[in-house]
Parts: C-alpha cells; structure tokens; sequence
C-alpha cells in the first residue's frame, strides 16, 4: 500500500504553532488570539464572571415567562390598577407577572405586601387567591379565574378575544348585554356528552359565539333562528345576559338554553 505526503506538521494543527489570522488566500490556523495583558489575571476575571451565570433551571423558572394569550396581556394590563385601586399601594411593589397554568396567574409582590391585601385584589379582579406564600426575597400569589359551574348556564369570560370576531362589542365595566352562543353538548341516554366530529364523541366543550345584542328582544330572534340551523356539531344552544365586571372580563348567565338529543339509529 502506497502511504500519502499529507504535509502535516504542528504547525498546521490549531494550538500547535504559531495562530495565522485568516487572509485572502489562507484560512488561517483557527486559533483564537490571546488577549494582551497577564494572562494569570484575566482567568481570574473569567472565572469571577463565571460565578454570576445562573444554570439554567434558574434562569427558566426565574427569566423567562409563558408566551402570553390575549388574556394574559389583559390581565397584565388591569392588575396594576386593581393592585394600587385596592391596596392603596404603587404597582412598582409588583415585581413578576407570569402565567401559572390553564387558568392561573402567579404575581411576585414586595414582601411587606399582606395576604388580606392580595386577598383584596383578587376580589377587585373577580378572582380567587388560591395561593400565598414567602418566596424569599418575594411574596408569591397565585390568582385563578373564577368558572361558576361547569355547565353553560353560568360563567366568566376572561378577555374580549374570547367573544372571536365580537370582540368589540363586549360590555364594558357595569353594562349589560345579551350573548348568544351554540355548543357542542348534547343529552346521550341520560348522559350529557360533547360532539367531536360526525362518528365520535369527545370531552372538550366547544363554543361558537353567534352574537352579542344590546337588547334581550333581538338576542332572543337570534337565539330561535339559530336553532332551527344547527351547524355542524354545534348543536345545543344558550342565550343569556353578559356584564361587565371589569375592564377586560364578562360574566355570563343563561336565561335560556337548548340540549339538544343524541340518538343512535
């Protein structure tokens, strides 16, 4: 076998010679130059900036917060304002806002903030404290959106954007108005079921927004006439009265509903 002159000597090896800087004609050694300076004392640097470097389960649970929703952002905007309107204190006690899980909000407060206070703001919001606790440097509360009940008859809606392409014409703080909504609940042999397509059932309730009225005689034509055309799985219905009960959230409550009747040919 024949052997090959590959012309490999120390110096062409990265950190084995002298560091060539790349130029028009020659890609260099790949070696990084070193600085100027006694070399002894700018590890000693390094190494002290090393120490600040938070690993990186510190960092997630302490830098980064959840990509927030539509009303993650509302609750982000109106907090403050409940915050000072009900505790009397300035918002810059409030030093994390982060989003906790489905329907939770964890907030970072001064220590010197009380529990009955945070107790307030939850009520001022139309939440429940669920959670307090001593975080150290930080108070930590846990806030939930409060569901009256599990049916359709009762509720909250926590952002405008919920409403889809009625956004606008959700109610402010103190007003009423009338929602209509279809949904994909029906009665199975006695059993209240959720429609998932034409040949299965599912468990995720499902809601199809079909207006909001600022009288209850129009909400109510509204309501009739959706039913005799029922789209696709949304075959229930419900018409109620929707108010204001913040900047941002609605509560809602049924005046009337519709289940409609599975059957199985």
């Amino acid at each position: 076998m024949k052997e090959l002159e590959e012309n490999i000597t120390p110096a062409s090896i990265g950190g084995m010679g002298a560091t060539l800087l790349p130029t028009a004609t020659q890609p260099g050694s790949g070696d990084v130059p070193a600085k100027s300076g006694d070399a002894e004392e700018e590890y000693k640097k390094k190494k002290k900036k090393m120490k600040h470097l938070k690993t990186f389960e510190s960092f997630k649970d302490n830098s980064i917060d959840e990509a927030y929703d539509g009303a993650m952002s509302d609750f982000k905007y109106e907090f403050p304002m409940r915050f000072e309107e009900a505790t009397g204190n300035s918002p810059k006690a409030i030093k994390r806002i982060s989003k906790k899980g489905k329907n939770q909000y964890q907030v970072n407060t001064s220590t010197y903030m009380s529990e009955p206070e945070m107790k307030k703001v939850a009520d001022a919001m139309g939440m429940e404290l669920v959670s307090y606790k001593d975080g150290g440097s930080v108070k930590v509360s846990v806030f939930e959106s409060v569901q009256l009940d599990e049916s359709m008859s009762s509720f909250y809606f926590d952002s405008p954007s919920e409403f889809d392409a009625f956004s606008n014409d959700a109610p402010a703080k103190g007003e009423t108005k009338y929602l209509v909504m279809a949904n994909n609940k029906a009665n199975f042999n006695g059993q209240e079921i959720r429609l998932e397509g034409s040949v299965r059932f599912g468990s995720t309730s499902k809601k199809q927004i079909i207006g909001i009225f600022n009288d209850e005689e129009s909400a109510t034509e509204a309501y009739k006439k959706a039913m005799k055309n029922p789209e696709g799985t949304f075959v229930s219905f419900t018409m109620g009265t929707l108010v204001g009960t913040s900047k941002f959230r609605s509560q809602y409550n049924e005046i009337q509903g519709y289940l409609a009747t599975a059957k199985v040919k």
